[in-house]
């Protein structure tokens, strides 16, 4: 715990209550999520054989609950390209265009993640405010 929780606590509690009013993916994958202003991103870098390469990305909350998590490059850019505006299905598609899959299959488990990132209040839906 960073600071004072009860915020979060309250926060946690509405994320739920979305969560719980959009049990589909096709729902989730319609909803224009945005990054929470207290998410931050932690990379360390190592000399590579050519450039510096990318050892780790690690995503935590810098106030309240303090969760932190692993995330590859893929998954650090659709959580940061979360702007409120698109939905985050058209994220979850330039995902799978990056790794040359059809977006249908990658988007169960996405979907999955996004919901942990939600829950844990890194990702919010348009109608919560943190």
């Amino acid at each position: 715990m960073i600071g004072a929780a009860g915020e979060h606590v309250g926060l946690g509690f509405a994320l739920t209550d979305f969560l719980a009013t959009c049990p589909s993916d096709s729902a989730l994958l319609n909803t224009p999520l945005r990054v929470s202003p207290d998410v931050r991103l932690d990379q360390t870098w190592a000399p590579g054989e050519q450039q510096m390469v990318e050892e780790s990305a690690t995503l935590r909350l810098s106030r309240g609950l303090a969760y932190v998590g692993t995330v590859d490059p893929l998954m650090a850019r659709l959580v940061f390209h979360c702007d409120g505006q698109r939905p985050v299905g058209d994220l979850v598609a330039e995902v799978a265009e990056a790794l040359q899959i059809e977006s249908a299959n990658i988007e169960p488990e996405a979907c999955n993640l996004l919901r942990r990132l939600i829950q844990q209040g890194f990702l919010l839906p348009p109608q919560v405010c943190a």
